[in-house]
């Protein structure tokens, strides 16, 4: 009888983890629809929620949020697929966080006309809300095959500007590892983007995002931009559009304890604007690009081929300055003295001083 009696016991344990695993899902979606819904400004919604109870994962699917304005509902964010899990080597350590994992996830940001009514100025932090979605503290962000899109639809002509293949890997970003480093998490992001001038995007960076302003220490590089595929923007924008011309981007910045130091370094080569076969003529347009290849080319380093400028900037996150004297002077000097080398510079010390300073108290 007491072996009988333990079986329907077990059979009532059994039925419920049964019932828990088929009903669960659906009021996980349902939490999840109705957060998504208490976004002020913005339509989301979600298809469905898979639970894995035994590996302490459970998966999102078909995510869209959408910004609204005017009953208009503009694609902000679609991600098809969110997998949030247990990080298993932290639990070892006994930290209990979790690893989001985002599968080709898109980011829309639309330029729209003003709307005519007047608007909250009261800013809307959409991701406050998708955080009640992790019930434990993120410790790694992952990201497979992003894309960011940024589009125009009110410039002549259209703006239309998507990079592609983003891969994203963020580390210990609950310092679940107990780091006494300042810096104790890590950022490594790439993009081998097809539209946006078939760039390659490379970023690296320590954080430490537990503070309420993060500190950071990165470097990032822009390298074989065919500049050709932004002329879109430089009509809208300017009237005028690249012939030619192939764009490095070099980029230090840091920001400690609300301190700011960084710099943005631009490398220019093969640079053309004019096309004299342009059909129809347009003589206002011939005159400011001739200007342009006239400036580009007095101010062109001959030996290395290349227009260049270094654009420092530095102070508080509430007031950074940017030192255009200092812009113009490197814009000469790469011209005439020598080539700024085409890498970043090494040359951001804040970093280095808030860390010797930590390391001595």
């Amino acid at each position: 009888m007491k072996i009988r009696k333990r079986f329907k016991v077990l059979g009532v344990i059994v039925l419920i983890l049964i019932i828990g695993r088929l009903t669960l899902p659906y009021f996980v979606a349902r939490y999840v629809n109705k957060v998504l819904s208490e976004i002020p400004g913005y339509y989301g919604k979600i298809d469905d929620v898979d639970i894995h109870l035994l590996s302490g994962s459970y998966q999102i699917n078909g995510l869209e949020l959408k910004k609204v304005e005017n009953n208009t509902k503009f694609p902000f964010l679609d991600i098809p697929q969110i997998n949030l899990s247990v990080e298993w080597p932290a639990l070892v350590q006994g930290k209990i966080v979790a690893e989001i994992f985002f599968i080709k996830p898109v980011v829309n940001f639309e330029k729209n006309e003003e709307p005519k009514i007047k608007k909250d100025k009261k800013q809307v932090d959409w991701t406050e809300p998708l955080k009640r979605l992790v019930p434990v503290k993120i410790n790694k962000l992952r990201i497979r095959e992003g894309n960011v899109a940024f589009r125009d639809f009110e410039s002549n002509p259209k703006i239309n500007l998507v990079m592609t293949n983003i891969e994203l890997q963020a580390t210990n970003l609950s310092n679940a590892n107990k780091s006494t480093d300042p810096l104790p998490s890590h950022l490594e992001l790439r993009a081998g983007t097809t539209t946006m001038g078939s760039g390659k995007l490379s970023l690296s960076a320590d954080l430490n995002v537990l503070k309420p302003i993060p500190d950071f220490d990165a470097d990032l590089k822009y390298e074989e931009v065919d500049l050709t595929a932004f002329n879109d923007m430089f009509l809208a924008y300017g009237n005028v559009d690249v012939e030619k011309g192939r764009l490095f981007i070099y980029s230090e910045a840091a920001l400690i304890d609300s301190s700011f130091e960084g710099y943005v370094k631009p490398i220019i080569k093969e640079l053309n604007f004019l096309d004299l076969k342009e059909k129809p003529v347009n003589p206002g347009k011939i005159i400011r690009e001739a200007t342009l290849n006239l400036i580009a080319g007095i101010f062109k380093n001959r030996k290395a081929e290349q227009f260049a400028a270094k654009a420092p900037f530095e102070g508080k996150i509430s007031d950074v300055n940017m030192n255009v004297w200092s812009s113009v002077w490197s814009v000469w000097r790469n011209a005439f003295v020598k080539a700024f080398d085409m890498n970043t510079d090494n040359s951001i010390s804040i970093a280095d001083d808030a860390l010797k300073q930590n390391m001595k108290q």
